[in-house]
């Protein structure tokens, strides 16, 4: 199918472009998530799932392969389409050259589940609409509801309907979304003789590359350590890898799904055996000559960074910590030609991952070789995606005390050749925090060009405000000088980008004074959808209660679309309001078939959706005058209301991604893991 992506960045994008539908859920999923990009072959509209028709049913279809030089990726959560978007810019030959990748809207759709933090807000701390609360202006937006499903509720009503929904077809759209539902519930049912992975075994050995591929996958998002045996088999191509899917060999797309599970039960474990077990799987595939499949190695490299070994834990924790280093490094200080860089340019936010900040020697070795990487010496041959690698793996590993990664990431930021690597090294900086970094990016920031480097140094702006407000812990402060110059940088824009950028960046920094601005300007700019959209989730991160009214109007009038109906919807599940559950149904169950909208709306139920959603869900499910796919979005949202996690099982890969070196198995719009709802 299409595997009810969320064209994550949804963001995808051009993912490169990110977003997917990452959701955002908690937040984003991708993503995810919430917004698509344009889709690079057809860039004046989002790209949507591909239909079910194209590939017949239960016939093998062959892998997909494609370069990721060529075919960007979607970004996690699916943006609204800007301007440039609908009528791009065209060479002198009349070529259209795509998207524009650079767009900070990518790495936002990627990054934005931890600061969204939606399922948090929606069951912990949301307002419900026609409530007390709802009424009681501002400091109401703290008061709780429990809205969470029971564990009853999911195990007695929600697994028992998806296991129905899966033994009743074989529709690859429903099994595939099915499938996905059940492993973020990761709960078996043995009195009514439920197990999961055992339904997930069963789906290894059909005759469709995409319900094999994620029933793989499914087995790592439930994080059973049960399933590590079948995942390494899988991965390793093993003669048993081949029993459990019934083929002469296990093909390449799976392996890589089935390493990307491997890590992500790792990453849920505290087990030090169990993480041995899955980094020996996959240390073959990270280092071996005859591992020939980018997708697979990169796959590998993915598994690695979610292990998470406690370099301060046990002797066996802290032995794990360095074998993983040593690992990446082994294949990182490997002297390679530009089509594999675009591989070795994920070992960054591996070793990011596993160091954390700090100032330990294994950090030193790391600063000053993605130093190196950033700014070459003469004759070094480092590519684009190396040093944008480099810059967003200093922007994770550095504190403020980094004076020389400090003035790298500066001079990067000023004039790096490569556009991309120009604004990682100024989000880096934002990251990274501290008085200089402050000084420095309010200091560009008055003196940026509006279109260009603007955008990226406001939503830089916007994390370190944020960050150092929640250093300070209960009770701290707004940054009150980075908000005045933020908001006097809206008032001063006619630019889209700038202004929804800095929208974001507002919300991020807690500037209460912005919230005036940021509601004139919702009203002032009906029509152009991206923006309206991320002023939508500037004022959702302020948590403005007279938010509420107007975004509600948004989602009712954006049935058609479905980019600005996913941000509104964000936007009112971090706000904590759910009255428009009963227009999502309604949309859902209109008859018009649009893809893009059923992601829409089941990504929204994803954002918004609590205990009293699960009801009308399972209705829908079970509707035979509901059309495949609208029920199989509908089993999408099912799993992301009774998801297990706070945020989306995938935002633990696409936060922190260079997605600018993605390749298809992570994302392509349309069938990677950062693409699936």
């Amino acid at each position: 199918m299409q595997k009810l992506h969320i064209v994550c960045a949804l963001v995808m994008g051009a993912l490169w472009s990110l977003p997917a539908p990452a959701f955002a859920h908690g937040g984003q999923y991708r993503g995810p998530d919430d917004v698509v990009p344009p889709d690079a072959r057809n860039p004046g509209r989002p790209p949507t799932p591909r239909p079910p028709g194209n590939r017949p049913p239960n016939q093998p279809d062959k892998p997909q392969t494609g370069d990721p030089r060529f075919t960007p990726p979607p970004g996690p959560s699916g943006r609204p389409q800007t301007g440039s978007d609908r009528n791009p810019t065209r060479t002198p030959r009349g070529v259209d050259p795509g998207p524009d990748l650079t767009k900070w809207q990518y790495w936002w759709e990627f990054n934005k589940d931890p600061y969204l933090n939606l399922k948090e807000a929606v069951h912990s701390l949301g307002v419900v609409s026609g409530s007390d609360l709802h009424y009681m202006g501002k400091g109401a937006s703290l008061g709780r509801d429990t809205l969470r499903p029971s564990t009853s509720d999911i195990l007695e009503r929600v697994l028992p309907g998806l296991q129905r929904m899966i033994d009743g077809t074989t529709q690859r759209d429903i099994v595939s979304a099915a499938m996905v539902a059940m492993a973020k519930i990761g709960a078996d049912h043995p009195a009514r003789n439920i197990r999961i992975l055992d339904v997930f075994r069963a789906r290894l050995r059909v005759d469709d590359q995409e319900v094999r591929e994620t029933a793989a996958l499914a087995m790592g998002i439930s994080q059973m350590p049960a399933a590590v045996a079948d995942l390494t088999a899988l991965a390793q191509d093993s003669a048993e890898g081949r029993r459990l899917t019934d083929r002469g060999e296990v093909d390449d797309r799976t392996r890589a799904f089935a390493c990307h599970g491997l890590g992500l039960i790792a990453h849920a474990s505290s087990d030090v055996a169990l993480k041995r077990r899955v980094l020996d799987a996959v240390r073959d595939l990270v280092t071996g000559e005859r591992t020939q499949s980018r997708d697979l190695r990169v796959a590998a490299i993915q598994t690695l960074r979610l292990l998470r070994p406690d370099p301060d834990g046990s002797q066996g924790e802290q032995a794990l910590h360095r074998e993983v280093l040593d690992l990446l490094w082994s294949y990182y200080d490997r002297e390679v030609g530009p089509g594999e860089q675009i591989i070795q340019a994920h070992v960054p936010a591996a070793l990011a991952g596993l160091l954390g900040r700090g100032a330990s020697p294994a950090h030193a070795r790391a600063k000053a070789r993605f130093r190196a990487d950033l700014q070459p010496a003469e004759g070094r041959r480092v590519g684009a995606n190396l040093m944008q690698s480099a810059a967003l793996a200093l922007g994770q590993t550095c504190t403020p005390q980094d004076a020389r990664e400090r003035e790298s990431l500066l001079q990067a930021g000023r004039g790096a050749r490569d556009a991309q690597t120009r604004y990682f090294a100024l989000l880096a900086l934002g990251q990274i925090g501290g008085d200089h970094a402050r000084s420095e990016l309010l200091q560009l920031y008055g003196r940026a060009r509006e279109s260009l480097e603007k955008p990226w140094l406001a939503l830089a702006l916007g994390v370190l405000a944020h960050h150092a407000l929640l250093a300070t812990g209960p009770g701290g402060e707004p940054d009150e000088e980075i908000g005045r110059a933020l908001l006097a940088g809206l008032r001063d824009t006619a630019n889209p980008e700038a202004a929804g950028a800095t929208a974001v960046a507002l919300g991020l920094a807690r500037h209460a004074p912005a919230a005036d601005v940021l509601l004139d300007s919702l009203a002032e700019t009906r029509g152009k959808d991206e923006l309206q959209g991320y002023l939508c989730i500037g004022l959702a991160l302020l948590g403005e209660p007279r938010a509420v009214n107007p975004i509600r109007d948004i989602v009712a009038g954006a049935v058609r679309r479905p980019e600005l109906l996913k941000q509104a919807a964000v936007a009112l599940g971090r706000l904590g309001d759910k009255s428009v559950v009963d227009q999502l149904e309604a949309q859902l169950s209109a008859p018009d078939q649009n893809l893009a909208k059923f992601s829409a709306i089941a990504t929204a139920y994803g954002f918004i959706g609590d205990q009293r959603t699960l009801e009308p869900l399972l209705r829908f499910l079970f509707d035979p005058s509901k059309t495949d796919l609208a029920r199989a979005f509908a089993a999408a949202a099912l799993g992301s209301v009774a998801d297990k996690e706070l945020l989306p099982w995938n935002s633990k890969i696409a936060v922190g991604l260079n997605y600018r070196a993605a390749v298809e198995t992570l994302t392509n719009q349309v069938n990677g893991i950062l693409d699936i709802l």
